[in-house]
Parts: structure tokens; C-alpha cells; sequence
């Protein structure tokens, strides 16, 4: 599983996690993010045909992790959408965005 997970780019991890998240927080998540990006993301969403489980579930591990991670880690990101948000401010809106689903996820 790690050797499929290594083969993936940023983009592919980050429209593997949007799917997983569904569509009310990628519309979101979007609004946070450069609208090249998003269409990047959309186009790369629509190739995914069907995801292995353990790769989802693998993926969304490394993402929450991230969400874990200190502030400096996390917005020097490179492995998710992060790294396609407008701004600073932009970003930390998309974390705190991504925490509270987080949570929301936790408690369920």
C-alpha cells in the first residue's frame, strides 16, 4: 500500500481526500483555494474511477495527522490542497475549516 500511496503527487492525494470528504466541505474547501487549483482538482476528481479502501483509509490517516501537526509544519505542507490556497490567511481559514470536520468526524 505504501508503494501505491508513494506513486501518488499532491494532486491526486488532495482529489482522493476531497472525494473522501464529500461534496459540502469541498465546496468549502474551495472557496479557500486559487481557482486555477480548483479546476485542476476538479478535473483530477473526475479521473478517479474507484480507490482502494486501505489506500483511503491510508491517505485520510496522513491527513488528519497533518491536521495534528504544529501550525509551522502544517502550512509548509506540500502533501495536500494546502499548498494551493490563495493565502496565508487563506490557509489558516482551510486548517481550521479541516479541524472542525476533524472533529466533527471524531465524535461520530
Amino acid at each position: 500500500m505504501n508503494d501505491l500511496k508513494g506513486k501518488l503527487d499532491p494532486l491526486k492525494k488532495s482529489a482522493i481526500i476531497l472525494s473522501l470528504l464529500g461534496r459540502d466541505a469541498c465546496q468549502k474547501i474551495f472557496s479557500h483555494l486559487k481557482d486555477a487549483a480548483v479546476k485542476k482538482l476538479i478535473i483530477e476528481m473526475r479521473s478517479i474511477k474507484k480507490v482502494p479502501i486501505s489506500l483511503s483509509t491510508a491517505l485520510l490517516r496522513d491527513f488528519y495527522k497533518v491536521l495534528s501537526e504544529e501550525d509551522d509544519l502544517l502550512f509548509n505542507n506540500e502533501e495536500f490542497f494546502f499548498h494551493f490556497s490563495k493565502s496565508s490567511e487563506e490557509k489558516r481559514n482551510l486548517v481550521n475549516y479541516a479541524r472542525n470536520i476533524d472533529s466533527g468526524l471524531k465524535r461520530r
